[in-house]
């Protein structure tokens, strides 16, 4: 009965562990009816067979998860690979290839974390080519609000009836700059609108100076001043 693929791969194979492959490979082509080319690719592919099976099987690891962790502990605490090797009785050799694996799976779980860490980009992003003008995002203007206008007072104390009590500052009685102030202030209020502030004022009889300080609906801060020109005098 001739023989199989498989069991004239095994025959030739066993005899060439002992140096006898060439007696083997012409005692098939005597016994199988088959060239020496033919006994030699049957070998080829049922050889590749076997070793893609073994290839396929999966080995344990050499070294456990925990005793990996235990020897990287014992690394980051200072130890040297001579100090852990007689720690664990192993050889300094061996250490050094632990070490390896050790670093490995640190590489591969840093880099398992940036992946994770990567950052999404939107769908609605435009990408730009090089050379390609890019349009000038589009400005917001600022809506202008037009201050109400209302009809300035006939009179100082009809100016003052219009300021809240709490911004309403009495100047003494016959003060030319207080008076000044006093109708700069009404003047301000006036003229800027409803819903205008009172920031600041400052009056000064000795140097002849009025500065009043208001803020608009809008937002804006105005300085008023009326000032003596100095180095002028009535001949």
């Amino acid at each position: 009965m001739p023989r199989t693929d498989k069991e004239i791969a095994e025959y030739v194979r066993y005899y060439a562990k002992n140096g006898q492959r060439k007696w083997a490979m012409e005692m098939m082509t005597k016994t199988e009816g088959k060239t020496a080319e033919e006994i030699e690719h049957i070998c080829k592919v049922e050889n590749g067979r076997i070793g893609g099976q073994t290839m396929l099987q999966k080995k344990p690891p050499k070294y456990s998860d925990e005793f990996l962790d235990a020897v990287a502990a014992d690394r980051d605490a200072g130890m040297s690979h001579k100090d852990i090797a007689d720690k664990y009785k192993m050889p300094a050799k061996t250490i050094n290839s632990i070490m390896a694996v050790i670093s490995y799976r640190k590489k591969k779980a840093a880099e398992a974390e940036m992946k994770q860490q990567e950052p999404v980009v939107e769908s609605d992003v435009k990408i730009f080519l090089p050379g390609e003008e890019q349009a000038k995002p589009e400005e917001k203007k600022k809506t202008y609000k037009k201050p109400e206008i209302i009809e300035l007072p006939y009179s100082l104390k009809d100016c003052i009836a219009t300021i809240p009590e709490s911004q309403q500052l009495h100047a003494p009685a016959k003060n030319l700059w207080f008076a000044l102030r006093d109708e700069l202030r009404a003047f301000a209020l006036g003229i800027f609108g409803a819903g205008t502030e009172l920031i600041e004022e400052n009056v000064s009889s000795k140097y002849h100076d009025v500065n009043i300080t208001v803020e608009t609906p809008d937002g804006d801060r105005i300085l008023l001043s009326i000032v003596k020109e100095k180095g002028l005098s009535k001949e």
